[in-house]
Formats: C-alpha cells, sequence, structure tokens
C-alpha cells in the first residue's frame, strides 16, 4: 500500500510574513526609485538650460552683446498683452525663449520634466483667444509654439542691459527652475513679487524647513506651485551669464549670483547669501 500524498498550501501566517516582506521592500526600494526617477528628470531639465545656454550665446552674439529685449515700445504705451509685438516680448506677458527660438527651434526646452506646466505664458485670451491655455491659438495668432513654462528669466538684474555690463558674467544667474516666468520686481520688493520676500527664495526656506528672515512672507508657500518649485532634491538648475549651466541651490547663492550687474563686486554684500538680507540697499535689490 503506498500511502496517499496529501498537497499541503500555505497556512494564513506564512501569507501574512510573506506580505509583510513585500511591504517592507516596497517601503525601502519606492523611495529609491523615485529619486533614481527624479535624478533622469533633473538631468533632463539640465540639458535644457544648457540648450538654453547655447541660444542665448548665439543671441548675444548677434546682437552686439546685448541681452534679449524686455518690452519693445513700452515707453509709448505698449502693455503686457499686445498681440503686434508678442513673439518679439521677454517680459511680462511673453518670455525670453520667443526670442531665443530662431537659435534652438524646439521649445520643448522651455519645460522642465519634473514641473511641465508649472506657469503659462503667451497667454492666448490677451489677443482675442478662448483662454489662457489655447496653444493652437498662440501659435496661429502669433506664431509662437508654446504657452507652458518651468523656468524664471532674471529681468531685474538683464533687462536692458548687456556683457559688457556683467563684471563676472561667469558668476550671474539668467534662467533657473522655477514657478514663476519673470523677476518682474526689485527682488526684496514686499508683495507677490520680490523673489527674496515672497517668490523663489522663500519657497525654498518653506519647503526646507529653514525659518524666514525678517521682511519675507509665506502667504503663498504653500500652494501647489511651491510644493513642486523645489522638484530636484530641493535643489534647482541654473543657467549663467556666459551660457554653461548646472546644478546648484538657493542656499549656495549670493547676491553677487542674483544681482551681480547691480551691486559692487567689491563691497560685503556681494559674497552674502541671497538666504540673508544685504547688509546694505542698492538699487534693485528693495
Amino acid at each position: 500500500m503506498f500511502a496517499r500524498l496529501r498537497g499541503r498550501g500555505f497556512t494564513l501566517i506564512e501569507l501574512l510574513v510573506v506580505i509583510a516582506i513585500i511591504a517592507i521592500l516596497a517601503a525601502i526600494l519606492f523611495p529609491v526609485f523615485a529619486q533614481a526617477r527624479e535624478k533622469a528628470r533633473a538631468t533632463g531639465c539640465l540639458s535644457n538650460l544648457k540648450q538654453m545656454g547655447n541660444a542665448w550665446v548665439m543671441y548675444v552674439q548677434d546682437y552686439d552683446e546685448q541681452f534679449v529685449t524686455g518690452c519693445p515700445g513700452n515707453q509709448v504705451g505698449s502693455t503686457w498683452g499686445r498681440c503686434t509685438d508678442m513673439k518679439d516680448r521677454a517680459c511680462f506677458g511673453g518670455w525670453p525663449g520667443n526670442l531665443l527660438m530662431p537659435y534652438t527651434k524646439n521649445t520643448g526646452i522651455f519645460q522642465c520634466p519634473s514641473t511641465p506646466h508649472i506657469s503659462t505664458v503667451n497667454y492666448g485670451n490677451a489677443c482675442g483667444g478662448p483662454s489662457n491655455n489655447d496653444e493652437n491659438f498662440a501659435r496661429q495668432q502669433y506664431g509662437i509654439p508654446y504657452l507652458y513654462l518651468s523656468y524664471s528669466y532674471n529681468n531685474v538684474a538683464l533687462d536692458g542691459r548687456g556683457l559688457g555690463q556683467v563684471p563676472h558674467p561667469a558668476d550671474q544667474l539668467v534662467i533657473w527652475d522655477s514657478p514663476n516666468p519673470w523677476t518682474d520686481c526689485n527682488y526684496a520688493q514686499a508683495g507677490s513679487c520680490g523673489i527674496w520676500a515672497q517668490r523663489d527664495i522663500v519657497y525654498y526656506l518653506v519647503k526646507t524647513g529653514q525659518p524666514l528672515q525678517p521682511g519675507m512672507q509665506s502667504v503663498s508657500a504653500t500652494s501647489s506651485s511651491v510644493i513642486n518649485e523645489s522638484p530636484h532634491n530641493n535643489g534647482a538648475n541654473y543657467l549663467y551669464a556666459d551660457g554653461h549651466a548646472k546644478y546648484g541651490s538657493w542656499a549656495r547663492m549670493t547676491w553677487g549670483n542674483l544681482a551681480g550687474t547691480r551691486i559692487p563686486d567689491n563691497v560685503p554684500d556681494y559674497t552674502r547669501s541671497v538666504i540673508l538680507h544685504p547688509l546694505a540697499t542698492y538699487s534693485g535689490v528693495d
């Protein structure tokens, strides 16, 4: 007689142990995968800025070392939404990418893979379009093939200036990761405009749990755009006036990096961290 072999399944305890092990492994590995994915996106974002840097350098060379024009015709009543010169606008309403397009041919570089739709420029409804997000209308109306943006342009330091007015081009910030397309107000200006008072630098401090300086405001620092403002492991990618780009952090930036065209390089404030307010007041800071 042969003994009948009986099949044996898993007990409930064994199943629970296996599930627990899988859960522990998932908890360990998922953050690693997320960091690796974000690292890849950050690399793609840095590549975008490097391509913008190449276009920036070619533009500067073609225009007698002058930087992209801000608001053409502003002195004769131009408004930020005037359609006739939208494709030539680097300031509020448009964006410097409008002038760099002939040198890059790829407007996809204006969108970071981590935050591709974090802000909008070249507004469609400003020219009679049905909404702010009508990309087809913008393309048909004034030949601009992009509306969405992931970077900010340093208008305060660079608008109306040229390469000869930047003492240290390799240190001067031009474009960086941001939910705000422009520095369209003086850096420490109160309200919702200054990047030191209530924008990028405040966002960085709030997200990293650091205290704000007197004069900073965190009114908007809990919005979804702020949560995504420092997607690259609390750092950012930066483009400099000489055309090179690299990864960094606001914690490492000085007022010389941000406002090198306005703060003399022979004073202590030039090397003072942007997280701190300058010791003295210079034009374009407050």
